[in-house]
């Protein structure tokens, strides 16, 4: 069963859609941060929640050779989006160099 530290949690819900037996529930603090909440009548410790935690997994070096950070330049456009406006533009321009762009969206229920 995962071992829950709300000082390393980030909210991901990663244990809770791994679960096979819906045991954890996301549930909103005081403050609105979500945190996993196990009913520990229905968690059979498979262990799959710790595997796929982001915080419990032992980190493995990877040979990543490099990474990239991007923001609009419009400061409208990256106030109004959750990725600094880079999405966006990315998308217009693959859109316009006859390309197809796709979104997916999370939708979580509190309890």
């Amino acid at each position: 069963m995962i071992k829950i530290n709300k000082q390393s949690c980030c909210g991901c819900s990663s244990c809770m859609n791994i679960c096979p037996q819906n045991a954890i529930k996301m549930t909103a603090n005081n403050e609105g941060f979500l945190y996993p909440v196990v009913d520990k009548t229905e968690c059979v410790e498979c262990g799959l929640c710790e595997k796929v935690c982001p915080f419990e997994y032992e980190k493995i070096d990877s040979d990543a050779i490099s990474s990239f950070a991007a923001v609009s330049k419009d400061n409208h456009q990256r106030m109004a989006s959750s990725s600094g406006g880079i999405f966006s533009v990315l998308a217009k321009y693959i859109i316009k160099n006859n390309g197809f762009v796709y979104g997916a969206a999370l939708s979580i229920v509190l309890n």
